[in-house]
């Protein structure tokens, strides 16, 4: 008999499946990856940039205001 008869090819082909399962697995990652770095733009802008800026800018224009002021 030979080895295919007896399953020997079941490993080849349950390793084919195996690859397709983690590349298709890989891809959808990756496009998962991509919508949550879009999603994250707003909240990163709003926790960090915002507040440095504000940090930088309110002792930079208190003085302006004070001297064009009243």
């Amino acid at each position: 008999m030979s080895s295919k008869r007896k399953g020997a090819a079941g490993a080849d082909l349950m390793e084919e499946i195996a690859r397709g399962l983690a590349r298709e697995n890989r891809m959808r990652v990756a496009r998962a990856a991509e919508e949550l770095e879009s999603n994250l733009v707003i909240p990163t802008v709003l926790l960090f940039f915002l507040p440095f800026v504000a940090a930088v800018m309110i002792p930079l224009l208190v003085p302006l205001f004070e001297a064009f002021g009243p």
